[in-house]
Formats: C-alpha cells, structure tokens, sequence
C-alpha cells in the first residue's frame, strides 16, 4: 500500500512541472543573472529558454526596458521590431545603447507574450516577460548592479596644492642652510579614493629636467591617502631640500594609483592614467634672502615743512616701508622699537618705495609730518614679489634699522584744527557749566592746533553775547590754562583746555576772544586768533521752566457765564520730554482738572494754540471753581517741565436778570398800581438783587434819574 502511494505521489509531481512547463515554459539562464553585481557597464544583455523560441502574439510595438532603480523614465528603451532585440534559436540578445554609470542599479522590462517558446509536441508556451514593479508589488523580476570598471581620474576642482603655476612655495626656513627649504608639502585629489602601487613613482624635476626626487606611491611612510565618501581622494606627500626661487614641476606614474574595487573575485582595479604633462603642474620656490642695502643708505634728500625726502638703493629689487616717530617719543623711557610688522602696517597706512631695479636709487616722500618736529625713521626692506599681501616676521624682510633724526621745517602759523573748537563754533543747547560738572563751578574749553604750540602772551576772554560784557578773562600763562594731547598720553601740546570759573546763564549767548600772538607754535609762528564776535561763539542749553499766567474774569472779579479760562505760557509747550510732540487738544485736557466746591468737573472743551491753553466749562451761577494745571504735564523744547501745581480760584455771580420784587411793604411802588401819596412821601422800588447802572457803575441819588 505504501509503494502505491509513493508512486501515485511521485506521478503527481511529476505531471505538476510538465503542466508548468507547458504553460510558463522557461528561461535557463540570463546574462547578467538576476541579482548580479559588479556588472560591467558594457555587457549586453541575453536571455536562453528551454526551447527555440518564435515572436509572441505582441511582438510588434512592444517596448523592451531598462531602468534605473529609482527612476521613473527608462535609461534605453527598443521599440520591436529592432535590429537590437536579436532571436537565434532558444536564445534572446539585448544590444543596450545607453551608457551605464559604475555602482548603479538597473532592471528590465519585458511586457508578456513578446516571444513564446515553440515545444517539440507542435505547442508553444508564452513568455510572461518581466513586469515593472509596483508599491504593493515593489520586487524586481530581472536586476543587476554595476561595477566600478572608470579608472580614477585628477579632481576637477582644487587638483593639486600648491595650485599649478604657484610662487613662493615652501616651507619654514632652515637657518642651518640658508640656500635650502626645509620641508615642504604637496597633495594631488582624485575623484574617487584611490590606493598607491609600490614601484610606481611620484617625480619631482627641475625645471631643467633633472629628478629632484622620486617617491614610491606605495610607501605609506612617504605618502598618506585620504578619502570622504565615494567621489574622492588625496593624495598627501612631503620633500626636503627644494633650492630658494627655483622652478620645479611633477610627474606621476601611470598606474602608481589604482581605485578601490571591492571585488576581489574580478580584481578590477583601475590605475590611473598618470601624470605626464610637465606644464600640469609646476611651481616656484620662496626667496628667502633678504635684500640688503647699499653703503650709506637710507639717505636723507630734501627736508620741508611737512615731508622728508628717504633715499634707498639695494642689491636686488624690493620694497622698502618707513614709518616715522617723533624724536621726543623715542627718547622717552617707554618707548619700545617697532617690529617689522608695524614698520609695514606704516601706523595704519603703508608708506612704502618700490626699487624695481637693484643698483638704482630710488626716493620717497614721507608726509603728512608736522612742522617743526625732529623725526626718527624706522624701516625694512622686503624681497620685491617674493613676500605675501599680509606682512609677516619672515626672513624675506630685513632687520628694522633706523635712520638719525631729521628736524622738517617750520613756516605756517598754527591754526584751529577742523572740528577743532570745543563747543562748537555756533553750537546751541551748551550745558551751563561747559563740561557738564556742576559740583565745581567751572566750565571747560578747548582749542585742537593742526600742530604743536605754546603760550604767548595775553589773555583767553569769555564774553556775553547780548551786550559784549566780558564775563571772565584768563592769562595765556595760568595754570587754568593746558596744553596737551589731543589724543591718548604723550608729549604733544595740539590741545590747549581752558577751564573758566564762571557759571553761564540759561539759553544765553556767549563768545570767546583770543588776540594774535597769545598762542604760537614751538617755532614762534603766531596764532592770528579769534577776534570777532561770530569766530567762536555758542548757546547755552535752557535749562529754566516755562511759566504759566492764568486769565482773571472780566468783570467784577466773578466769571461770566459763557466766560473761557485761559492759561497763558512764557514759551511753547510740549507734551514729552523730548520735545518732539507739541501740545495739543487731547494732551492739553490730561494736563488741567478743573473743580467746583471740591468736586471735578469736566470741561465743555479744551484746546491748545499760540502758547495758550482756553478752557471752556459750562459755569454755575453763584459758585466757586478751582482751575489747575497739573505738575510734570507742560515741558518747553528743552524737556524742562512745571514741575509743581499751579492753580486759581474763580468766582460767579448770579447769571438771572433782577426784576423788581412783589413783596411790597406801605409806600413801595407796585408796576400797574395806582396810589394815592402825599408830595413829601419816598417812592421806593425794591429788586430782587444788587443792581447797578446798565454799562456799570453803582446807582447813587446824583444819577437815579438816568
């Protein structure tokens, strides 16, 4: 029984691939088979079936595919018929014309019954072809991954360091041989990591053609390769004993570099091409001599009154920088001589002399000096070309020598320098003690020279605008009277300070008089001074509270009843301490309260013009009111503010017209009665208030008849 059933089972199976077969037919093998990697970009593609094989029902139009993973546009496609799409017997090639990338991902697509296999029985079987894949189906039926078959080739950007054509190469100088650079380094980068191969060379030449060196690509004690990511690598080597300002060039080996395949199996290392090309990449060596001068020089040439004539000449072309120092500051105990980077810098501003050609005297203007002043000059010489744009300690740059002093001429007057007077020469809102000290009383002014001066002889003079009183009268010589810096600490005497014992008045004009010849410079040249009324005059600062006046009622001393109430002030009136908004309706209502019998009371209107606050109030007869203005609310331009509470009282009278009353007593006259009244009988007509005579004026027995 068992036997049977083994049979029967063995039958089954066997009748299952033979059903399958006639119906799937089948595909023996693919080139590339499915899956592969490290396919060589060039490899066609082919397909071989179990039987011979004829076109499909939908052969024609049919479109064959090649993808790349991710793409959704095909990287070739053969529309059929093709001379590109070939069926011999069993088998199917597939002539791809698209040039396919090294690492890369691709599959096919081959819609269904493009072929079917023809069977031996006279049956044929369609080919099911190779579906693109979908989100609920994302498996590829036939894919392959390429290799690395390119060889690695130069980076195309930053290639080599130093850059081709580079000067002033190298590296620290060795003083043990002064004609020799010690050590300098060199990278190359390709475009992917790459390996050195041992027997392979780096050359360096002269620019004669002789080897200066040759390092082994596969030394790891000579040359260090680095890489990040896939698409590069650098090559880092290092030698000794370039000669100073000398031409070189390098070569490479072709095949001294090979990439990085990873398949041991194919051993498809790619070398690289070499580098055979001497103007590839060639540089220059550093000068690292320093030019030297000639006998006697630097020399002095023409001295005038604010420049120096600096002759040089040198054994070779260079650039020579000075800078200058007063005399007086190099004598000084602080003084520290300048490096040859400060001689460079030149104070800020490079004050150099281009000797192009060695031998030949050259002469620069040194400028900008001041009258009358003894002068040191610092200086060093840098190799013409052969030194970088930033100046560093280097021994392309000779020693810092300096020469003996020189004295420029002194032939112009001082003057005031620009921006020189302190105030300002019609400056405003100047604080009442000059320099804004109030403790002690005094106020402080200065003069900047465009040169260094001394005392003469006469008087500083502070007077009033406003009547040219003099308010206060210094001599040159006292010791309220400075001379000094105008800048930082030293020995200069361009500022003269004068510190006045007087306190200015508010918001008032002052002006200062110097006569010619009180002030001079260290060669005796006067100072023509400050003689008028307008060359040095100023404002001070307001600093007094604006005042206010209120109106007072026009009759009798009560207010009427359509009366306003006005507050009259000695200036403009802003809202802010800045003075930059101006009183108006709103602000002028938050600035007053107005009260009656103790209670607020809020005004018909409010508004404000011409220095002027009018308050209109619907005023009750027989009442008193309180008008205010409020404390800190009215400022002036210059934030000074009425600081406390100002207030008046008014008064009102009854606004109704008096008539004449009804209560009449024995001999009190009654409108529209008759009486009967004996001739020395009084008439009396009694009202029902004060009256007086209509346009004023009490009644009395001379004007009753009126």
């Amino acid at each position: 029984m068992r036997k049977l059933f083994t049979r029967l089972f063995s039958l089954l199976a066997l009748f299952c691939v033979l059903g399958l077969q006639m119906v799937y037919g089948g595909v023996i093998d693919r080139v590339p088979a499915d899956g592969k990697t490290n396919v060589k970009p060039s490899t066609d593609l082919t397909l071989t079936f179990d039987y011979p094989l004829a076109q499909g029902e939908d052969y024609t139009g049919a479109v064959i595919q090649l993808f790349k993973n991710g793409d959704t546009s095909p990287a070739d496609a053969i529309t059929l018929p093709s001379s590109r799409f070939v069926i011999d017997g069993s088998k199917i090639t597939i002539d791809l014309q698209a040039t396919l990338s090294d690492n890369t991902g691709y599959y096919v697509v081959m819609p269904d019954k493009v072929v079917k296999e023809m069977k031996p029985d006279g049956t044929s079987v369609v080919f099911p072809g190779f579906v693109a894949p979908t989100a609920t189906a994302p498996a590829l039926d036939w894919n392959f991954t390429t290799g690395d078959f390119t060889a690695p080739k130069l980076a195309t950007l930053s290639t080599f360091t130093p850059a081709d054509g580079a000067t002033n190469v190298g590296g620290a100088f060795s003083s043990s041989n002064a004609l020799s650079i010690k050590t300098s380094s060199f990278t190359v980068k390709f475009n992917e990591p790459v390996t050195g191969v041992s027997g392979k060379y780096i050359k360096i030449y002269t620019a004669a053609g002789n080897v200066h060196e040759m390092i082994d690509a596969g030394d790891a004690s000579r040359i260090t390769i680095t890489s990040s990511g896939s698409t590069n690598g650098t090559v880092e080597f290092t030698t000794t004993n370039l000669r100073e300002n000398s031409d070189y060039y390098i070569l490479i080996d072709a095949g001294a570099f090979v990439d990085t395949n990873a398949d041991s199996d194919l051993n498809n290392k790619n070398p690289f091409a070499g580098l055979s090309d001497k103007t590839k990449w060639n540089f220059t060596t550093r000068d690292y001599t320093p030019a030297k001068f000639a006998t006697d020089y630097p020399a002095f040439g023409t001295v005038a009154s604010t420049s120096v004539d600096l002759k040089v000449k040198l054994d070779e072309p260079a650039d020579v920088y000075f800078i200058a120092y007063s005399k007086a500051t190099v004598d000084g105990t602080s003084f520290t001589a300048p490096t040859a980077a400060t001689v460079i810098a030149g104070g800020g501003s490079a004050k150099m002399v281009a000797a192009t050609t060695a031998g030949t005297e050259y002469t620069y203007k040194y400028q900008n000096l001041t009258e009358g002043e003894e002068y040191v000059f610092f200086y060093v010489s840098v190799n013409k070309a052969k030194y970088g744009p930033t100046p560093t300690n280097d021994p392309l740059t000779s020693a810092v020598g300096k020469t003996d002093s020189k004295t420029t001429l002194d032939v112009q007057a001082p003057t005031v320098a620009i921006s020189g007077l302190t105030p300002a020469d019609n400056a405003t809102g100047v604080a009442q003690y000059l320099d804004g000290v109030t403790a002690d009383g005094h106020g402080t002014v200065s003069i900047k020279f465009t040169e260094n001066v001394k005392a003469g002889a006469g008087n500083i003079i502070l007077k009033k605008s406003s009547d040219n009183s003099t308010v206060e009268s210094i001599d040159i010589t006292s010791d309220k009277v400075v001379f000094g810096p105008s800048t930082g600490t030293g020995t200069a005497t361009d500022l003269v300070t004068v510190k006045f014992a007087t306190k200015l008045a508010s918001a008032s004009g002052y002006y200062i008089n110097i006569a010619s010849g009180v002030i001079s410079d260290k060669s005796g040249n006067k100072f023509d001074g400050i003689t008028t009324a307008t060359g040095w005059n100023f404002t001070t600062k307001d600093v007094v509270a604006p005042t206010v006046t209120f109106s007072s009622p026009a009759h009798e001393g009560v207010l009427a009843s359509n009366e306003t109430v006005v507050l009259t002030f000695s200036e403009d009136i802003y809202s802010d301490e800045t003075g930059t908004v101006m009183m108006n309706s709103t602000t002028a209502l938050s600035s007053i309260a107005v009260e009656k019998d103790n209670d607020p009371v809020t005004p018909t209107s409010v508004s404000y013009g011409a220095k002027k606050i009018t308050i209109t109030v619907a005023w009750t007869q027989n009442s008193t009111y309180v008008v205010k203005l409020l404390k800190n609310k009215a400022y002036d331009l210059s934030g000074n503010v009425i600081a406390t509470e100002q207030k008046k009282s008014y008064n009102t009278d009854s606004y109704d017209d008096p008539y004449v009353g009804t209560n009449n007593t024995a001999n009190t006259a009654v409108d529209g009665q008759s009486y009967t009244k004996n001739p020395s009988d009084n008439l009396v007509v009694r009202f029902s208030e004060d009256v007086e005579l209509l346009g004023g004026g009490a009644i009395t027995n001379d004007n009753i008849g009126s």
